[in-house]
């Protein structure tokens, strides 16, 4: 058995912890309160249709060569004065001869980049920029016909999708062993 005086001395700490609480209750409960938020209205966002992932060029026919990357640097204004014209570049002083067109334009705020480019195995550098409305341009190599000594490219123009974008399609490529060769182009659109 427990002597009284330590029954009284827990008793007395029962009683003091009891006094901390209520103690601590008062004085939360007289604390300020924040203010509550506004009602925010979150506004509802709807987003444009995004493109899908651009097309590829599709495999093109044997001894020709992508050539778009010669034209990265062409700005868009430019490109958009030059498109719907097919150009058939025979010659670095040929190429030279066009890059000099488009800076005469004065459509682009920065000079073009000139890369460097080799003909390779007699080649002619074939190309143009199409124009259309829509998320997503392809061209497609739909024939290729020599007749009476001139290489004929039929191409078709294909815009995807109801996004509101101006899209300029390059389609550039070397055609090899083509140099003394007349080329003709035309494109349709679907």
């Amino acid at each position: 058995m427990l002597p009284k005086k330590s029954i009284t001395s827990w008793q007395n700490w029962h009683w003091v912890s009891l006094l901390w609480l209520l103690a601590g209750c008062v004085l939360l409960d007289n604390m300020p309160r924040p203010t509550p938020l506004p009602n925010v209205v979150v506004p509802s966002v709807t987003p444009l249709p995004t493109p899908d992932a651009p097309t590829p060029t599709p495999a093109l026919p044997a001894g020709w060569q992508d050539a778009r990357n010669v034209m990265r640097s062409v700005c868009f204004e430019a490109a958009l004065v030059l498109r719907d014209e097919v150009f058939v570049l025979r010659s670095q002083a040929e190429l030279e001869a066009f890059w000099a067109r488009i800076d005469d334009l004065k459509a682009c705020r920065r000079p073009i980049t000139r890369p460097e480019v080799a003909f390779p195995d007699n080649a002619v550098l074939v190309g143009l920029w199409s124009y259309g409305f829509g998320c997503t341009a392809r061209h497609d190599v739909r024939a290729v016909t020599m007749e009476a000594g001139t290489l004929s490219l039929e191409l078709t123009f294909g815009v995807d999708g109801t996004c509101p974008y101006e899209l300029l399609r390059p389609f550039w490529v070397f055609i090899a062993n083509a140099a003394n060769q007349a080329i003709a182009v035309r494109v349709q659109t679907d």
